[in-house]
């Protein structure tokens, strides 16, 4: 559409997002095309139970935490490490759904008990940023507030039943092996799943699907690299 004229808002799944909030052109033709985190937003709408609360880490835009609400959680608590797009998705996320029970983050999470991260980040790609990489030419290298997995889980008082979205750049391996007891009050977990050297060793879906099925999750579907488990 956009190619014969069109200059409004882009649709996804039902969810308003202003041009003029987009980092990059990129972002736009995705969200028109509806691939911008589309597996995500499938198994969420799939999945995602009404009445539940809900905890995503890396809000990203606000659009996957505006299609969460759209499922009508009871509220959605969402962690994002960088500050460009934090604004963004409170901006998203109030355009959509204003009445909501939704509290953002601007933090990361992070190791058990660590406070800080570094975190790297370029605007060129602002979705591909990642605690504790080391940063190439064009990034900047943020020092971001941190908190653990059940840091998170007491400060919002989140309880069994909760439900859990992640897409973390790989820091999903170090909260399943280090972090795992604290899974313990989810019913369903959404995330995306890795591969690549994360701290140190090679990481990848297979091995975050397994961790899972350790913690008394069971597989529901796969879309990619995006899987959805519950207990």
């Amino acid at each position: 559409m956009r190619r014969f004229g069109y200059t409004g808002d882009a649709r996804f799944f039902g969810i308003r997002f202003p041009i003029k909030l987009a980092p990059t052109p990129v972002i736009i033709t995705n969200l028109d095309a509806h691939r911008f985190e589309r597996a995500e937003a499938l198994l969420v709408r799939r999945y995602l139970p009404a009445g539940v609360d809900a905890l995503e880490l890396g809000g990203s835009l606000g659009v996957v935490s505006s299609v969460i609400l759209s499922c009508r959680p009871r509220r959605l608590i969402s962690y994002e490490a960088v500050p460009d797009l934090a604004k963004i998705a409170r901006e998203v996320v109030g355009l959509n759904h204003p009445l909501a029970d939704y509290c953002l983050e601007n933090r990361a999470v992070g190791g058990s008990g660590v406070h800080e991260v570094s975190f790297v980040w370029s605007a060129g790609t602002p979705l591909a940023g990642a605690a504790g990489a080391p940063a190439s030419s064009g990034q900047a290298c943020l020092r971001v507030p941190a908190e653990d997995l059940p840091t998170i889980i007491t400060k919002h008082k989140l309880s069994p039943g909760t439900w859990l979205v992640s897409d973390v750049e790989g820091m999903e391996f170090e909260l399943l092996l280090n972090q795992g007891a604290a899974f313990a009050i989810f019913d369903g977990i959404i995330m995306e799943c890795h591969s690549g050297n994360f701290a140190g060793a090679e990481r990848d879906q297979t091995f975050a699907e397994s961790l899972l099925k350790g913690l008394g999750f069971r597989l529901r579907q796969r879309i990619g690299p995006v899987i959805c488990m519950t207990r």
